[in-house]
């Protein structure tokens, strides 16, 4: 949690090969900072493409994640962002 979120995120990344990173983005979730990477790889030699989505909480950081296989990105991914979208930090968190 002492790191700064775009490199405490790329543990996202172990063991994928081949890595192509499509997108890297800071966002904010409520008043926290938040990394989004969406990026193509492959995994035990599966093709996929990976979309996750970082912020730091307190002590820690939360990680959502999306593993798709190219063909069923598309698709997956709209549900993916909806609950990126509504994802909060309630409680002792918010501070």
């Amino acid at each position: 949690p002492d790191r700064p979120l775009k490199i405490a995120s790329r543990h996202l990344f172990f063991g994928i090969h081949g890595k192509d990173i499509l997108r890297r983005d800071l966002r904010m979730n409520g008043s926290r900072e938040a990394v989004e990477v969406v990026l193509r790889g492959s995994l035990e030699g599966q093709e996929l493409v990976l979309h996750g989505f970082s912020v730091k909480g307190t002590g820690c950081v939360y990680d959502l994640v999306l593993f798709a296989p190219p063909q069923q990105y598309a698709e997956t991914d709209q549900e993916f962002e909806a609950m990126v979208r509504h994802f909060q930090l309630l409680g002792a968190e918010k501070q």
